[in-house]
């Protein structure tokens, strides 16, 4: 779990939040310019994220260069690798699950803040004398459309060139009785991207409610009402002139609901059950590729590939009802503790109930040492459009489905120092999955769940935190392959996207002066190169434009990454407000990234494209932040 002042302080570049994950051990990422993370071997589908209760589909602006996510307004991010608690979703990697700010520290308090990137700014209110009742509302929007213009004026970029993002969010948090409280968030995100083959629109619209009566000192009821419209779409656009341009809509939209039921037997002993309903609603219109031939579990370069259209016009809804029970016994034996769960799905998208049994024990000693382990079984719907799609897809298709065992050992020094080992192993089965060679007729490919596959892993850290002097170290070790029974062209096991073997993370911070208000924070990370394809092109169907085929299935790896980063960060209180300053610099001195980019277009020169890394930052990369809080 990260405290707010943990997303802050680990923001790096562009400010975002999600940074901070990035240097959680069993994390892969990046660490630069995508904010979106693979965690334990899988893709970054495979983790379902929460915010205040809303599902979020497209937690990333642009396709991944920042979240959507602002820090100042985070009271906390969890993420949920193993066993989470019964009443929590959770992909086949886990779950992500955040909570904004619910009150001002004081009566009334905010921040406005100002970076290379964007401004944001929020102001939190007491809306009485009590404090009973408070509001919070923000809103953030980015400088990109403006530097575009500018660069368009200039000659740098074409004129069709543009990006731009925001979001605006508010929350109300109330009691209405002594024992009952109550709390709304509401959530807008939207951004679109035009450059080259590019003309991307993504929006997030959520709402939740959620209510708290507290029975009685045992028991306490929680409720919560939520519904999610997540939205992409390449929009009919006539100033879009690309030959190879095909408009498409996808929007999902999800209303729930949860009842929640905790009681204490005695202290340390607690159960819990509820339920958890949603109706959920895709639609889809307009042509999409079918790419069902390549596995979702790969890593490719950005590509326009070689694949039959689908032109869908689909209207697909479907109930899902879970219930969910879990019981805690801190002291069972000892000082052994375990907490048992269950979450049984009556009504699912798949054409069978489905049980997803969670535990986790740990077992704490006098001398400050913690073994601990878990087992869960995740399921996981594969929503992909060409499976949702109601001519091409498949309604008996089962969830994916991943085991995820885990043991460790942590050890706490007196000294302020906590040093941590874990081992883990998940195996996939019932991954969806097709014929690897692209039919001419996508009617005829029959997606199975005969998919597998497996991945395992260590992870080791230390940090310490004394006085003025915070240290931090991680070591992840791990090996992820999946494999496609049906293949025939790429038969056998394949690493997966997630297979990124090592990753290293160091760092350091330490506060200066009488007050503290300086901090000097220095940061190493090293990934290992990830798995991609190789592709190749064929002239397409209109002139100077080129197909791309995958001839090679994760058969090379990227280059390794090496990146460090140096940030410095000046606070200075006034009468009634304080100003916060931060510069940081990151450093790639090995590596550019782990995405590449096949253009569909002839090159300058009229010369045949070719792939190349995409990248957009330079080798030292500066970033400025200024925030006024009051």
């Amino acid at each position: 779990t990260l405290s707010r002042r943990d997303l802050e302080l680990d923001a790096g570049v562009f400010g975002d939040p999600i940074r901070a994950v990035h240097r959680l051990p069993g994390v892969a990422s990046d660490s630069g310019p995508n904010s979106w993370f693979l965690v334990r071997g899988g893709s970054p589908d495979e983790v379902i994220t929460e915010l205040d209760g809303i599902q979020i589909r497209e937690l990333h602006h642009l396709t991944g260069i920042v979240s959507i996510l602002d820090g100042a307004l985070l009271q906390q991010a969890s993420l949920e690798l193993s066993a989470p608690a019964a009443h929590l979703s959770s992909g086949l990697s886990g779950g992500f699950f955040l909570e904004s700010i619910d009150r001002p520290t004081d009566r009334l308090d905010g921040a406005l803040d100002l970076s290379l990137l964007g401004v944001s700014g929020h102001v939190a209110t007491a809306l009485d004398a009590a404090e009973d009742h408070s509001i919070i509302v923000s809103s953030r929007r980015s400088f990109l459309s403006a530097y575009l213009q500018a660069a368009a004026a200039l000659g740098a970029v074409g004129q069709t060139t543009g990006a731009d993002y925001g979001q605006y969010f508010g929350r109300y948090s109330g009691r209405l009785a002594e024992n009952q409280n109550i709390s709304v968030s509401i959530l807008y995100s939207d951004d679109r991207i035009v450059f080259d083959d590019v003309n991307l629109r993504h929006a997030v619209l959520g709402l939740s409610g959620r209510w708290t009566w507290q029975v009685n000192d045992t028991t306490t009821f929680r409720g919560q009402l939520s519904h999610s419209t997540n939205r992409s779409e390449q929009p009919d656009d006539e100033t879009f002139t690309h030959p190879l341009y095909r408009s498409w809509q996808d929007s999902e939209h999800r209303t729930r609901l949860r009842t929640h039921v905790s009681h204490i037997i005695e202290p340390g002993r607690s159960v819990d059950a509820g339920v958890d309903a949603t109706a959920a609603t895709r639609q889809l219109s307009g042509t999409f590729a079918d790419d069902r031939a390549v596995p979702s579990w790969i890593h490719r370069p950005l590509a326009e590939l070689s694949a039959p259209p689908i032109h869908s016009a689909t209207n697909a809804t479907w109930p899902e009802v879970l219930l969910f029970a879990q019981g805690r016994w801190d002291r069972i034996l000892g000082p052994l503790g375990i907490r048992i769960g269950l979450r049984a799905a009556l009504l699912s998208r798949g054409p069978r109930p489905w049980l997803a049994p969670r535990v986790a024990a740990s077992l704490p000693l006098p001398w400050g040492t913690t073994f601990f382990g878990s087992f869960a079984l995740h399921h996981q719907d594969r929503l992909d459009p060409v499976v949702v799609d109601r001519d091409v897809g498949s309604a008996d298709l089962l969830p994916e489905r991943a085991a995820h065992f885990t043991a460790g050992i942590k050890q706490w020094f007196d000294v302020g120092l906590l040093v941590s080992l874990e081992a883990w192993h998940k195996h996939y089965d019932q991954l969806v999955v097709a014929p690897d060679r692209a039919a001419a007729r996508p009617s005829s490919v029959v997606q199975t769940n005969e998919g597998h596959g497996q991945a395992q892993g260590i992870e080791a850290r230390a940090a310490l935190r004394r006085g003025r002097v915070g240290l931090d170290a991680s070591y992840t070790l791990l090996r992820s392959v999946r494999t496609n029974p049906l293949a025939t062209q790429f038969p056998g096991q394949r690493p997966a996207m997630g297979d990124q073997r090592h990753g290293l993370q160091a760092g350091g911070e330490v506060r200066l002066g009488p007050k503290r208000g300086l901090l000097v924070s220095v940061h190493y990370s090293y990934a290992s190169g990830w798995p991609t394809s190789t592709l190749s092109r064929e002239p397409g169907p209109e002139a100077d434009t080129y197909l791309w085929t995958v001839t090679g299935l994760q058969d090379r790896r990227l280059e390794d990454l090496h990146r460090v980063a140096m940030r410095l960060e000046g606070t200075h209180a006034f009468r009634w407000f304080r100003l916060r300053g931060s510069v940081t610099l990151l450093a790639t001195p090995s590596g550019s990234g782990f995405v590449e980019d096949c253009p569909s277009l002839v090159g300058e020169g009229g010369n045949a494209p070719t792939c190349r890394d995409l990248n957009y930052l330079p080798v030292v990369m500066p970033w400025v932040g200024l925030r006024a809080e009051f």
